[in-house]
């Protein structure tokens, strides 16, 4: 029993197979990463995206490993942080590890950002609605959707309560330029035919269908639809 005991407190105290892995993928300790040619981002957000970070100098602080396994990887990522904001040609050229002593290195991340896409044509079909966003203005994929977002809401604020947007983008990556397309189906312009309740136990139907006679027969919109719930639930 205590040979076992021991065999059992010796495995528990080595390292698991797991932590012999990660080890061996990245065997340094990062005690700095230097960013070259990074200008878009903050280097806490090129960190939190990437495996990288600076391991804490304070002994109860975050350890932070890396290796040649995860170069490739990371290079890629990064690449493809700066597409999504418009960086079409940005280059990761190197991710350097420099040995500072056995087991400890810095990391030296070099990137060719390129030229940044702007938008040069914006087509809206289907509607005579404005988007909120110039030709010349910065493209970034995360972008379109939030213009078409808020076209489709300003339609909703007209009556069309259906109406659906589709956002589309070529991108002309030698030129640096894109061209934004919003096909736009508005739908019919929608009134309020009547109120349904639903779970009124405790409330008695007439007295809340009262309180909602001015709402039958108007135009439908979010903020008349707001107005009704709160009413209910004032």
């Amino acid at each position: 029993m205590r040979l076992l005991l021991s065999l059992s407190l010796l495995t528990a105290c080595g390292p698991s197979a797991v932590e012999q892995a990660v080890r061996s993928a990245q065997p340094y300790q990062v005690d700095e990463v230097e960013l070259v040619g990074v200008t878009r981002f903050e280097e806490a957000a090129i960190l939190e995206y990437l495996h990288l970070g600076e391991t804490s100098a304070w002994p109860w602080g975050e350890t932070h490993r890396y290796g040649q396994a995860l170069v490739r990887t990371d290079g890629a990522r990064l690449e493809a942080l700066y597409r999504a904001h418009g960086y079409y040609r940005a280059k990761v050229r190197e991710i350097r590890i420099e040995a500072l002593e056995p087991g400890r290195a810095r990391v030296v991340v070099r990137v060719d950002e390129g030229p940044r896409t702007v938008v040069r044509a914006i087509e809206v079909v289907g509607s005579d609605a404005k988007v909120d966003l110039e030709t010349g203005a910065p493209f970034e994929e995360a972008s379109l959707g939030t213009v078409g977002g808020r076209l489709r809401e300003g339609l909703r604020e007209k009556g069309h309560g259906l109406a659906k947007v589709e956002a589309s983008a070529h991108v002309d990556r030698g030129a640096g330029q894109a061209d934004l397309r919003f096909v736009v189906e508005p739908g019919p312009r929608l009134r309020i035919g009547g109120v349904e309740l639903e779970g009124l136990d405790a409330v008695p139907e007439d007295l809340v269908r009262r309180e909602l006679e001015f709402v039958e027969g108007q135009p439908w919109s979010p903020k008349l639809v707001e107005r009704a719930e709160q009413t209910v639930y004032a």
